[in-house]
Parts: structure tokens; C-alpha cells; sequence
């Protein structure tokens, strides 16, 4: 019965971060319609997503605090190398995304073509 579970809450979890990511785009226009920059944008988002992460690890499980001093340089490589760096590349990819189809009106039949591509 624990693994079935198990099973579940993963399942679910891996919906509910699928859901999140999809809206990601939501968030990201409605910022950037108050003048926020990407990279304003993926500070917010990784500020309040670490704000979070720590508060749950605080609750479950506080061991997870503690690091070795050595794995300092590859937490900070993780952290600005990739998740800071991917994020900013795919807000601005979306901010590009938005105005271009918001300035040029594509006739219907490029949008099927961009699909079965």
C-alpha cells in the first residue's frame, strides 16, 4: 500500500509541475506588461522558488542545511550557470515569441505549417 502511494504522489507531483511550468508564460507577460525585464523576471521567480524550497526543507527535514564547505562552487555553479542562466534565455525567447506574433498578423495556414513541423 506505500508504494502504490508513492507511485501516486509522484504522479501527481510531476502533473502538478508540468501545470506550473505550462503557466510559467502567464506570469511572464503580465510582468513584463508592468515593465519588468527578464532578468527582473527570473530574479523574482528563483528568489521566491528558493524562498520556498528552503521553508519546505526547513520543515522536513533541516539536516539538508548542511553542506560541505567544498560543494560550495558546485551549488553556485548549478544555481548561476544553469538554472539562472536557462531561465533567462527562455523568458527573453518568450518576450521575443510575444512581440513578434503580436506585430505580425500570420495567416492561419502558417500556423498549421508550424505544426506539422
Amino acid at each position: 500500500m506505500v508504494e502504490k502511494n508513492k507511485h501516486n504522489t509522484g504522479t501527481f507531483l510531476i502533473i502538478l509541475a508540468g501545470c506550473f511550468w505550462g503557466s510559467m508564460g502567464i506570469f511572464v507577460r503580465r510582468l513584463g506588461t508592468y515593465g519588468f525585464s527578464s532578468i527582473q523576471i527570473v530574479s523574482i521567480r528563483v528568489t521566491i522558488a528558493a524562498l520556498i524550497f528552503a521553508l519546505i526543507l526547513m520543515l522536513k527535514e533541516r539536516s539538508g542545511f548542511k553542506i560541505s564547505f567544498r560543494d560550495i562552487p558546485l551549488f553556485a555553479g548549478l544555481g548561476f550557470g544553469s538554472i539562472l542562466f536557462f531561465t533567462v534565455c527562455y523568458f527573453t525567447a518568450m518576450a521575443i515569441y510575444q512581440f513578434v506574433f503580436d506585430i505580425y498578423k500570420f495567416p492561419k495556414l502558417f500556423y498549421l505549417g508550424l505544426l506539422m513541423a
